[in-house]
């Protein structure tokens, strides 16, 4: 859709900024105009968020299932919640199956298989809890 973008914008007779910038914002030619960089910069912005582009929901969905899926597999793993379209995750472990220090290195495994496993855009935080409740009634 660039290339042919960009033929329309020319027998238009549109300023040669903006042909670079329709034609130029996948890399399919060079970049000349500096505009055709803020172009670049927000097709990529449009590209990472779910939901911004047509038929990406369901896609969004399967990611999103495969992450928790993904983290599920690990041991001592009770719930998680993903937040932020997969940019935080909140993972509540077994107190009696996973330590404080085991805690630590459950996160570094997470973090590891999402690295290895799955594409993600920017930074994606891993928080880890690890509580134990007691309730004591009184009469």
């Amino acid at each position: 859709h660039a290339i042919i973008g960009a033929e329309v914008l020319k027998k238009m007779g549109m300023d040669p900024a903006i042909i670079n910038a329709a034609e130029a914002h996948h890399y399919d030619v060079p970049i000349t105009h500096p505009i055709a960089w803020i172009v670049t910069a927000a097709d990529a912005i449009s590209a990472s968020r779910p939901g911004a582009r047509f038929n990406t929901k369901d896609l969004f969905i399967e990611k999103m299932w495969e992450l928790e899926k993904l983290i599920y597999e690990i041991h001592g793993i009770d719930k998680v919640h993903i937040m932020q379209a997969g940019r935080e995750i909140m993972v509540y472990v077994n107190p009696k199956e996973i330590s404080d220090s085991e805690l630590e290195k459950l996160l570094k495994t997470i973090g590891e298989k999402i690295e290895e496993k799955l594409d993600y855009p920017g930074i994606i935080r891993v928080t880890g809890i690890r509580e134990t409740k007691i309730i004591e009634f009184l009469r």
